[in-house]
């Protein structure tokens, strides 16, 4: 018995809608969903991010 699978090709991704703000990954030519984003991810990203807000965007960084 074979299971046919249809895989993604690089250039179908590139184009993939399919309506919805989900995210996906392509692995392997099979396309899986990405999980949403942490609370602690999110805290993490913006200790990173802080600092960088505090500096005007038409000061030159030295």
């Amino acid at each position: 018995m074979t299971i046919a699978t249809n895989h993604m090709t690089l250039e179908e991704y590139l184009t993939y809608d399919d309506g919805t703000d989900k995210r996906h990954e392509l692995v392997a030519g099979e396309l899986v969903e990405m999980p949403s984003e942490s609370p602690l991810n999110i805290q993490i990203a913006l200790f990173f991010v802080g600092p960088f807000a505090a500096i005007p965007a038409n000061q030159p960084i030295e």
